[in-house]
């Protein structure tokens, strides 16, 4: 199987905005929590690349990122139109 070209720009994105990505075994499916001041996704280590993919949106829906840069191609897969083009530092 092809890996998702999105799952690289998505992970991109999130670095950007200072999320740290964990894989691990865990009871949960996964997904994004806040420690103090520090946000971090939480990934299964047996997740598919779908439910991966799902979760990396759900992160970046949930911060809505300010002073972040979203690329076009993760604001079409969010499904949203209303970001603004690039407040970020114009690398992304």
């Amino acid at each position: 199987m092809k890996p998702d070209p999105d799952i690289a720009i998505l992970l991109h994105t999130l670095e950007k905005m200072g999320v740290e990505i964990r894989r691990g075994s865990f009871d949960a499916a996964g997904g994004l929590v806040r420690m103090e001041d520090r946000y971090i996704l939480f990934l299964q280590n047996n997740g598919s690349p779908a439910s991966e993919k799902e979760l990396y949106l759900d992160a970046i829906r949930k911060m809505r990122p300010a002073g972040v840069h979203v690329p076009p191609r993760v604001r079409e897969l969010l499904g949203e139109d209303d970001w603004e083009t690039d407040k970020g530092d114009g690398n992304g």
